[in-house]
């Protein structure tokens, strides 16, 4: 994982693309510096779950289009992506887990629209 060097020449990481974008535009995400290492890592893991999540979707769509079967396993599995991150939330505080929110908000949304194209 890349990142920017702290003070100390240790590596910070850097937020995934997604999170990267929701970032410029309006969203802030939390900030790991100065978590326990345990919260710092849930934060990671929900940002690496929306990423996950959001190219599942992605694939499905291109799954979709060349009439793949494997677009019905990849919608399904990032609706449990989804489920993984609301776990994930639920055990975060509110100021960690509110700006997960939208991105949480548009990854349904999407996955929803391709159930609605489908059935």
């Amino acid at each position: 994982m890349g990142g920017a060097r702290d003070a100390v020449g240790a590596r910070t990481p850097s937020p995934s693309p997604r999170c990267a974008e929701a970032q410029q535009t309006g969203v802030h995400l939390p900030d790991r510096m100065g978590r326990t290492v345990a919260d710092a890592m849930a934060i990671q893991l929900v940002e690496a779950d929306v990423e996950i999540g959001f190219a599942l979707v992605d694939q499905a769509k291109d799954y979709r289009a060349s009439a793949q079967p494997e677009f019905m396993r990849a919608l399904q599995a990032a609706g449990a992506v989804v489920a993984d991150i609301e776990r994930r939330l639920q055990r975060l505080g509110d100021s960690e887990s509110g700006p997960f929110h939208p991105l949480v908000t548009e990854l349904r949304k999407e996955i929803t629209a391709l159930e609605r194209e489908t059935f």
